[in-house]
Order: C-alpha cells, then structure tokens, then sequence
C-alpha cells in the first residue's frame, strides 16, 4: 500500500485528533500521536522517514502514518502527525462481539479500519473521536429506517336495496363485489437489528372498491283465492295435488337435477308423481305466504310420493317455512 493512499484512508477513519506541538524543526523536536498517546520526538534526517527511524518506531505496510513519510521535516509546522500500528481490539456491533487486528486509535478510526460502516444516527461509545485506550470495547448500537411499498386489500362491503320487482324471498346480486387495493409506502425503524417501530407515511389507491349490490324483493306474492281457478294467465291447469312440502337453500347444492342453477323457483319433486320440467303454481293451504309460479327441476332423496321440496334463498327462510301442507296445480308447459 503507499503512503499516499494511506494518509487518505487515515484522513476518513478519523485518526486525525492531536495538534502537535512543534519546539523545532530539523535538530530540534515535536510531539506526534502515536499509538493513541503523546510522544515527543527529535526532528533528525530529511523526512518524517527518518525522524521516525532515529526514534526507533518501526513502520510497516501495516501502520497508519499521516502526513505522508515522505513529507520534508520543515514542512511539519502545520501538519498533525499521527503514527498508529495494529493492535487487538474488542467491537460489540449491536450485541454482536468482533475481535480485530486493525491500526486506528480513535473509536471512528478503529471501526473503519475494520470495515464496520456506521452512520450519522448509529450510537457509538466512546465517542466517535475519542481516543480508545487498549483493552477498552468499542460498542455500536445502529439506528437504521428503511422505506418499502406494501400492498393490501380493502374487502368489499355488502349492500341491499329493495325492490318491488321481485317478490319477498327472493334476492338478485346487480353488482359484483371488487376488493380496493391499496399501495401504502411503509417506514420501518430497526435498533440493534430489532424493529421498533413501524409507520405508513402515505398511501395511494390502485382500484377502488365496488360493494357488492344485492336487490331483495319486497313484491307480495299472489294470494291463494286470486289464483285458486282452472285458468292460470292462460295456462291450463292438468293436475291439482295436496301435497306435503318442506324447504331447502343454497347450502344444498348449487345445481339441480336437470343441470340448472338452484335458485327460487326451482323445486324438487318425485318424477313419477310429477314429471321434470313440468310447469308449477304451489299455492299455500295454511295462510302462510303463498310459493307462487315454479318450474320441478331438481329431486331429493327423501322427496317420494306426494313430497315437493322448495327452494328458499337463505337457511333462515327455510328454516321459517319449515314443513307444512300446499296445494301443487301442475300446468301446461
């Protein structure tokens, strides 16, 4: 290593830190930092090469000199002269112990001699500029931030509105739920490597959220004497049956047997009492809401003889129907 690049990796450790005091130049004698201490030596030679060597301090390619050695004596009268050779050190980097060989006799010096990077905000003991006696531990604590772009998700919420274009009981979803997805620039806090602290400094939406729309219907359903005639808006009625009905919802299944969506108006019925796809009216015999128009297109297991089985739009209205008896009037298709 020369002597040129050396003073300029001295100059950035810090170990730049003594004034000397100069009482002569050639023939006469100075104080030089050396090794961390005050040492006063004569000035005898041509260059600080060889007012070092008449003092017998060996220098290697291991030791720090500053100014250079080749620097004239009588050009010291301003210079700083510090001359610093390898020694053991102990580092505690954030709980972390390091034992080194490095020259360097300020805490700054001795951390950059051993490439431990620290920054403005790091804590160091002693002091970045303090002379480190031998056996004493150089102590880091890194404060560090860091910035990053986290991505989340905003569910969707659910709404209803109600319309009389449906009759009660039924639902329709007019809109599709989409989820909002948010970019939120996150700024993390880490002391000694362990994060403290953590805070979003802004976000920017990338898709807004769309609530999912539901329609609920709030239409009556026809009562049983408009409807209890032969003539159904123009349909023939084929057959008119009592039977006994229970209730079923989405949980089910969301197919029937015929391969359609499950949905209101699809039923369940034994096809030898009442054959697929035949066209329904299901009229209440107890007062309780009347099912109304219906299409049989799913069966059941338990569905055999004069047993038909609706379908409702949630478990709760299910549950609410329960069983009961209801008058079935088969129609033309």
């Amino acid at each position: 290593m020369n002597w040129r690049k050396r003073l300029s990796l001295v100059s950035m450790a810090g170990l730049l830190t003594v004034t000397p005091l100069l009482t002569g130049f050639i023939g006469g004698k100075v104080n030089i930092q050396f090794n961390g201490s005050k040492k006063e030596i004569s000035l005898k030679g041509q260059t600080l090469a060889d007012a070092l060597k008449e003092e017998g301090i060996l220098v290697s390619d291991k030791t720090w000199v500053s100014p250079e050695l080749t620097t004239p004596l009588d050009e010291l009268r301003d210079k700083e002269i510090v001359v610093s050779q390898e020694r053991d050190r102990v580092l505690i980097v954030d709980g972390q112990i390091k034992r080194v060989r490095v020259a360097g006799d300020t805490a700054q010096g001795i951390l950059g001699a051993a490439g431990v990077y620290i920054e403005d905000q790091d804590q160091v003991l002693p002091a970045r500029d303090q002379v480190v006696p031998l056996g004493t531990v150089v102590q880091v604590t890194t404060h560090r931030t860091s910035k990053s772009v986290q991505t989340r998700e905003i569910p969707f919420t659910k709404e209803t509105v109600e319309t009389d274009q449906l009759y009660k009981g039924q639902r329709k979803v007019i809109q599709k739920g989409i989820n909002g997805i948010v970019n939120d620039q996150v700024e993390v806090t880490k002391i000694a490597g362990q994060v403290t602290g953590t805070m979003v400094t802004a976000s920017q939406v990338v898709q807004e959220m769309l609530p999912e729309i539901t329609q609920v219907g709030t239409k009556e359903r026809p009562q049983t004497s408009t409807y209890s005639k032969v003539n159904f808006e123009g349909k023939q009625v084929l057959k008119k049956i009592v039977m006994q009905a229970t209730a079923y919802d989405p949980s089910a299944g969301s197919r029937t047997a015929l391969g359609t969506r499950a949905r209101i108006g699809a039923v369940a019925v034994d096809p030898r009492v009442i054959p697929l796809g035949s066209k329904l009216y299901i009229e209440s015999a107890d007062g309780f809401p009347t099912y109304g128009y219906a299409v049989a297109e799913d069966t059941g297991g338990a569905i055999k003889g004069k047993r038909i089985d609706l379908f409702y739009g949630s478990s709760a209205e299910a549950r609410r129907f329960g069983r009961r008896n209801v008058v079935v009037y088969v129609l033309e298709n």
